[in-house]
């Protein structure tokens, strides 16, 4: 990645440990990059890079903003057009059902088809860094990173 996230504030060193590991096992990578733009376009081209390094930031606290945006209908593109029927059915389903006992294993079920098939591998989870001034009162962080400050006074 040619840019800093909080999951991946350094990149270059990240992938070159990446590098290292698969090396350890047998298998030689080459490291390569280029502006975002062009990075993220490549990602979704044959014969493009074979593997490449990307993050997510959820929007909202549900298993439906991580596992939709990326294995559901329209997601493939970033997958090399992997498909499982399976994992659409349960994610729509998912989607739809109130219930949040049978929405767990619904996702439960989901989580690990896509375990079984390695389509993506998770790195990391970052937990972003917020920090607050004892003069300062009314705000209170968001476990989703969507801070509101329409509390927030000055002491």
């Amino acid at each position: 990645m040619p840019v800093s996230r909080p999951y991946f504030p350094t990149p270059k060193p990240i992938a070159e440990a990446f590098a290292a590991d698969l090396s350890a096992i047998g298998i030689r990578a080459n490291l390569q990059t280029k502006d975002w733009a062009a990075y993220l376009d490549d990602r979704n081209k044959e014969p493009g890079f074979q593997s490449f390094m990307l993050g997510w930031t959820g929007d909202y606290g549900d298993p439906d903003n991580f596992y939709y945006a990326h294995f559901g209908p329209g997601a493939t593109q970033d997958l090399g057009n992997w498909k499982n029927d399976q994992v659409i059915q349960l994610l729509e389903e998912g989607r739809k059902n109130p219930d949040e006992a049978q929405r767990q294993q619904t996702y439960a079920q989901v989580d690990k088809l896509l375990y079984d098939e390695a389509v993506r591998i998770p790195i990391v989870h970052s937990q972003p860094l917020l920090a607050q001034r004892n003069t300062i009162s009314g705000w209170e962080p968001s476990p989703l990173g969507s801070e509101d400050f329409t509390r927030v006074e000055k002491q």
